[in-house]
């Protein structure tokens, strides 16, 4: 969101225009003057579980093999490389879209709607999950951005009050598309514990983490390079063609859809339910109980 909002308030406060190098200026300096507070603030605010001696350390090579064969880990990660890949596919194009296609003016400001209706919608996504399984209102998810992203293809030049609506509306989506999968994400780790008697929660998130950096990075890559490949030029000045614009308008809007069905079974069919869940939880819960039982017998026999 201040990312968005450098570009629109920088020549009211800094008296500057929104230029590239004064922006990126002032987002360096926003990342460097709020990266060490964020920091502080999570480490002084955030707890840390209680500690539970677990059985045994899982060592690396066992460790991965586990996530192998973790049914609802290796769907997880399915889902997120094709819903980021789809994401990041239009992403890289929707300036392109919204200034040369649909004509959109005020682009820093829209982006700041969008996000912004992500951040809100977040509770309302998470409250959907607890009440129909995460997997479900993630579909539903899915289901809706791919529906708001074809939607758009059928717009025409100058639709632009259209347009911010359905970009807005998709920004309430975009809080499920980033929020949804981590909620998954930290059901699938009970099953890994309860499985291996590891707490291995970090490893988790971190293949995670690195499976919707490349998935990113090939879904910006690949779009680019499509709307290359046919013939669209973003460069300032340059007039592109009817056949050029219309790859430009079916590569952001079609495309990424695609991906979304792609993933939607994969969703809607996720094993890992509330019940099976619960039962996880409860065989943890035991086993720590135990384990704690045990350690307060032998510390009081030392």
């Amino acid at each position: 969101m201040l990312s968005a909002l450098i570009p629109a308030l920088l020549p009211y406060f800094m008296g500057v225009p929104a230029t590239p190098k004064p922006v990126l200026m002032a987002m360096g300096w926003t990342i460097i003057i709020l990266t060490p507070l964020t920091v502080f603030l999570v480490c002084w605010r955030v707890a840390e579980p209680a500690h539970v001696k677990v059985s045994r350390q899982v060592p690396l090579i066992e460790g991965l093999r586990h996530v192998g064969r973790n049914g609802p880990m290796v769907r997880v990660l399915a889902i997120v490389l094709i819903v980021t890949g789809g994401e990041a596919f239009r992403n890289a194009l929707s300036l392109f879209f919204m200034r040369d296609y649909i004509g959109v003016t005020g682009v820093g400001m829209l982006y700041l709607y969008y996000f912004a209706a992500g951040l809100i919608a977040i509770p309302g996504w998470l409250w959907l999950g607890r009440q129909m399984g995460k997997h479900k209102a993630f579909a539903i998810c899915m289901t809706a951005a791919a529906g708001l992203s074809t939607i758009a293809f059928f717009l025409v030049p100058g639709q632009t009050q259209i347009f911010t609506m359905m970009f807005v509306a998709k920004g309430l989506c975009f809080g499920g598309l980033q929020f949804l999968p981590l909620a998954m994400l930290a059901d699938v780790v009970d099953v890994d514990t309860a499985r291996s008697k590891g707490k291995r929660a970090g490893t988790f998130f971190a293949i995670s983490g690195m499976t919707t950096k490349l998935a990113t990075a090939f879904g910006t890559g690949i779009s680019l390079n499509v709307v290359a490949f046919f013939g669209f030029n973003p460069a300032p000045g340059v007039v592109n063609g009817v056949d050029e614009m219309w790859w430009l308008a079916f590569a952001y809007a079609v495309i990424p859809s695609i991906f979304f069905l792609a993933a939607l079974y994969l969703t809607w069919t996720y094993p890992l339910t509330a019940a099976r869940q619960k039962r996880l939880q409860g065989l943890i819960e035991r086993r720590n109980t135990r384990l704690a039982q045990e350690a307060a017998i032998n510390r009081s026999a030392d």
